[in-house]
């Protein structure tokens, strides 16, 4: 995205909200968005309280205790936790991870390629990747895949629109973990493309070869693991009645 727009991953808050007369005039030098979805608030000084400015037109997420604050507001954020980042999280963002590791082996192909997702109405991502080695994306040599969620009453609907473009190494079929989060309550039923996903007892169960849906209660958490052809469309339901 770097190379086609210009735009980097690290944004001051006044290239991520020109439209933001508090942003504009540079009022929270400190603050700056990673990506499109995440709010980093460095504490910058031996502060117990620090005030941290959340943009209008959407809803914000606490990282940490997923406490929901309305944008637009000036937050006064305890900061006595030094091992704590303050992190707020845009709602409806579908946040593309990989599993912990301490090192990247270049061109490595993220598999499970982890969604964190916070569902709010309509929202969509699009991850761009390529072959993590040369710099052939600059010729065209990478793909895009659009991810959707939508949330209406008690259905949320995932879908994983096909993989399009090309480059070396670019997996044919690859696993996915989508995490859903803030969800008070486990679904009856999960669909992958109308076929109904076993459920499992427990987060271990799906770090083997099993493929199918858990509720993590104490986290009020979805995680749904399965494989899905880059060539296709797939859609994930989550129905609620």
């Amino acid at each position: 995205m770097n190379h086609l727009t210009g735009m980097p991953i690290c944004r001051p808050m006044l290239l991520a909200f020109p439209e933001d007369s508090r942003c504009r005039q540079d009022h929270f030098p400190y603050h700056y968005m990673f990506g499109e979805s995440i709010l980093v608030a460095p504490v910058y000084g031996d502060f117990k309280t620090m005030e941290i400015y959340l943009p209008p037109g959407h809803s914000w997420i606490d990282y940490w205790d997923k406490k929901i604050h309305d944008g637009g507001q000036l937050l006064t954020y305890m900061t006595t936790d030094t091992e704590k980042l303050p992190l707020f999280i845009r709602s409806g963002s579908i946040i593309p991870m990989r599993e912990e590791q301490n090192w990247i082996e270049s061109g490595e192909i993220w598999d499970p390629l982890i969604l964190d997702i916070y569902p709010d109405t309509v929202s969509k991502f699009e991850l761009y990747e390529d072959d993590g080695r040369t710099i052939y994306y600059q010729d065209g040599h990478f793909a895009k895949t659009v991810f959707k969620c939508s949330k209406k009453s008690s259905v949320i609907s995932i879908v994983i629109n096909t993989s399009v473009g090309k480059y070396n190494g670019k997996p044919d079929e690859r696993t996915f973990l989508l995490r859903l989060n803030m969800v008070e309550d486990p679904p009856g039923t999960v669909t992958l493309n109308a076929e109904k996903l076993k459920e499992v007892q427990g987060n271990k169960s799906l770090d083997d070869e099993i493929y199918g849906w858990t509720y993590d209660r104490p986290k009020e958490m979805v995680i749904i693991k399965l494989s899905c052809k880059t060539v296709k469309e797939s859609e994930i339901i989550l129905n609620f009645d």
